[in-house]
């Protein structure tokens, strides 16, 4: 069987050692022209938003289309949409010992024994304005055992329709996480 090349960004499964994940809110300002996607990676924006509700102004956040990957510091995957140059809230998975699933970019043969444990880089590119869903992936041909990548696989996501090979999705954790231990800006 061989696997869809359909990304999908990244989704919260579960917690790394088990319970629920949490949600914290954030916001988009305008004055980001780019829509953010369901499963966009993102991290936070110096920068805070109005509550529309009564109480305390809301941290900024941005898409990973605006980082760098393998140097920015990632809060976690956003839970919904929020439309271009438009100021949204945004509800992001931000635990760091949050995982995700998430698909490679390209049809690189993935096996477990060669990527469990080991790290890589995230790879951006716009959502799909129809479903509001994302597409960025992971550098499906970069794992490395070198610290300072962007997230590590954990293991295979473990569904009928997802097998060893191309385009595999892989249960991953973000290691340059914002709110890490030892992290800058923390």
């Amino acid at each position: 069987m061989s696997n869809n090349n359909n990304p999908f960004g990244f989704l919260p499964i579960g917690r790394d050692g088990g319970g629920p994940w949490s949600v914290s809110e954030y916001a988009k300002a305008s004055a980001h022209t780019q829509a953010m996607f369901r499963g966009d990676i993102v991290f936070k924006a110096a920068i805070s938003v109005p509550s529309p509700f009564a109480g305390a102004p809301v941290p900024g956040c941005t898409s990973l289309q605006n980082g760098t990957p393998g140097t920015t510091l990632w809060l976690g995957a956003s839970i919904n949409y929020g439309g271009p140059a438009l100021a949204t809230l945004q509800y992001v998975a931000d635990d760091e010992r949050t995982i995700f699933i998430g698909q490679g970019d390209d049809n690189t043969s993935l096996t477990v024994a060669a990527t469990a444990g080991k790290n890589t880089n995230f790879i951006t590119g716009t959502g799909n304005a129809t479903t509001k869903q994302s597409n960025m992936s992971f550098d499906a041909s970069a794992w490395a055992t070198t610290a300072g990548l962007d997230i590590q696989a954990v293991r295979m996501f473990n569904r009928s329709d997802n097998a060893e090979g191309a385009y595999a999705i892989f249960e991953v954790l973000i290691k340059k996480h914002f709110k890490a231990q030892g992290a800058l800006g923390i």
